[in-house]
């Protein structure tokens, strides 16, 4: 029972699960980004009063929202390189300072003009973000390596759970009487009472403060992952006791003759073979890291590689009176299998004489990709495209879902709630998918999500007929669905090119998002008028389909590869 409970706080320490925590809550003030839907009317029609003659509207103020994503874009590769001198929990601080301090600064700048407010609320803002952003996500997955998707999904979803709040924050707090739009032009909804838009400076200087203070208390939650702890083993194959085990076993195979005595002396002598069973660090070790599970069936030296090319442990299986000694008495591997508890895939692995041919070499495939490793790989275009379709419909419905649904629905305090609900949804979406994922595979879930958003955005504009109920079920839909493709990517990513790069590569990755922000606006601005908004967000649906089908490919092709090395 103690043993238990030793091992099971070794693989959820508190100080890991407070780093989750604290990533958690910085993502749960990141989320003010995610708000621009519902803050949009507000300070489009503020920044329209400032002058009786501008010109400012939706087509215009959407640059705020691309400015912010191809700011973070563009911030993400520079975290990499701030990664490799200081630790992650002071990047996550420094670039959720920045976050806040582009809010509060809009206090001012929303005064003035529609190009400052872009500076302060689109570019500082988006800087900021796109430092915190995967720095928290980091110092989660340093303690829990294994669980890439599960912690992912647990830190992410702060943002969700943010939107939740920070919407029905502003919404009552700029237009707590539920006044509705009163100004049209050009089809579009504006509003222009004093006693709103007197309020929309002090709600950006508001959020500013309370962001920086919950910065500030999450940091100081996180904690560095300490040298014995799993996320510090995680590259453990490349120098393991296992593998030089297996190495020596190997040789052995090779260099003694069949009838050697030394053959005899390896028969005659299982007492050191049980010497070593109770008391190798081996066991001890394996008991105490839950990681090597993760690293053995990834990419340590058990790999399938090796199943094809080792010819002289064949001969050895087949041949050598050393297999049945070998299927009789590999005490360590018998009690890894039998005591340790690791995986039904390590056990396979682990198998004495079944899998030691797979065993004789290293396995050579890397781990970790740096960023110009990776921008060298096939699948990373393959990513990158999916990744710009997909955010593309994101972008069209998280924007604009409140200025589409005004025309039909009058009443704002219901339109604020529809985001907050539909935000739970996208909350709570995160951990579920993550946990999806590392239980289906990446790839797998990526292709559901795909569909079921897919299908949500290609019939939201049937809100018009459904009104409010259908309204709230798509909403939820869409954003309990969208939560797991921001979950997934990331553990994707991490699968595939590692952990050590993966601030870089990530952001390497989000540059998708700076095509998505630039083609989305001027799809926006030039094709609004021609289209409206029902072509616009059908524009967006089908860039979710069309991701739909490149991930599906992307499955395939994975699975024909494995099944292919298996055999």
């Amino acid at each position: 029972m103690a043993e238990s409970a030793r091992f099971s706080l070794s693989r959820w320490p508190v100080k890991g699960i407070l780093s989750v925590l604290g990533g958690f809550l910085v993502h749960l003030t990141l989320s003010t980004v995610y708000v621009f839907g519902n803050m949009n009317p507000y300070v489009t029609s503020y920044l329209r009063g400032l002058n009786e003659n501008s010109t400012v509207g939706y087509t215009q103020t959407i640059w705020i929202s691309t400015a912010q994503a191809i700011s973070m874009s563009a911030s993400m590769p520079a975290l990499g390189l701030l990664e490799q001198r200081i630790h992650p929990k002071y990047c996550a601080l420094i670039g959720s300072w920045i976050f806040s301090l582009g809010m509060a600064l809009t206090y001012w700048t929303v005064r003035h003009s529609l190009g400052l407010t872009i500076l302060t609320y689109g570019v500082i803002h988006g800087a900021g973000k796109g430092m915190a952003y995967p720095a928290a996500v980091k110092c989660g997955l340093e303690w829990f390596p294994k669980r890439k998707g599960l912690v992912t999904g647990l830190i992410i979803a702060g943002i969700g759970g943010g939107t939740f709040v920070f919407n029905e924050v502003i919404t009552h707090f700029i237009n707590p009487d539920n006044l509705l739009p009163e100004t049209s032009h050009r089809g579009d909804l504006y509003f222009s009472q004093a006693v709103l838009l007197d309020k929309v400076p002090n709600c950006f200087l508001l959020l500013g403060g309370v962001d920086a203070g919950i910065q500030l208390f999450a940091v100081l939650l996180i904690s560095k992952s300490k040298p014995e702890s799993p996320a510090l083993i995680e590259d453990i194959h490349q120098s393991s006791a296992l593998t030089e085990d297996i190495i020596q076993t190997s040789a052995l195979a090779e260099d003694v003759p069949l009838n050697s005595p030394l053959l005899e002396d390896v028969h005659q002598n299982s007492a050191l073979a049980e010497d070593v069973r109770h008391n190798s660090p081996l066991t001890e070790d394996v008991h105490q890291s839950s990681a090597i599970t993760e690293d053995v069936r990834q990419s340590s030296a058990i790999t399938e590689d090796v199943h094809q090319s080792s010819a002289i442990t064949e001969d050895v299986r087949h041949n050598s009176p050393l297999t049945e000694d070998v299927h009789q008495s590999s005490a360590i591997a018998e009690d890894v299998r039998q005591n340790s508890p690791l995986t039904d895939d390590i056990q396979q692995n682990f198998s004495p004489i079944e899998n030691i041919h797979q065993s004789s070499v290293i396995d050579e495939r890397k781990t970790d990709f740096a960023p110009w490793d990776v921008l060298r790989t096939k699948i990373f275009y393959l990513m990158w495209i999916i990744y710009l379709c997909v955010v593309l419909g994101i972008f069209f419905v998280t924007n604009f879902y409140k200025t589409f649904s005004q025309a039909f629905i009058k009443d704002d305090h219901f339109l604020s709630l529809a985001g907050s609900i539909s935000s739970v949804l996208n909350a709570l979406g995160r951990p579920f998918w993550g946990a999806v994922g590392d239980r289906l595979g990446y790839r797998e879930a990526l292709v559901v999500v795909c569909i079921i958003l897919g299908s949500a955005s290609a019939t939201f504009t049937l809100c018009e007929y459904g009104g409010k109920v259908m309204l709230i079920i798509w909403m939820c839909l869409i954003y309990g669905t969208f939560s797991g493709f921001y979950c997934i990517m990331p553990s994707l990513n991490v699968s595939i090119f590692g952990h050590k790069y993966y601030s870089s590569n990530y952001g390497l990755l989000m540059s998708a998002m700076m095509v998505i922000q630039i083609v989305g606006g001027l799809l926006t601005s030039q094709l609004k008028d021609t289209i409206g908004w029902k072509g616009i967000l059908y524009i967006g649906a089908g860039g979710v389909i069309f991701s739909m089908f490149l991930s599906t490919g992307m499955m395939i092709h994975h699975r024909r590869q494995r099944k292919k090395h298996r055999m």
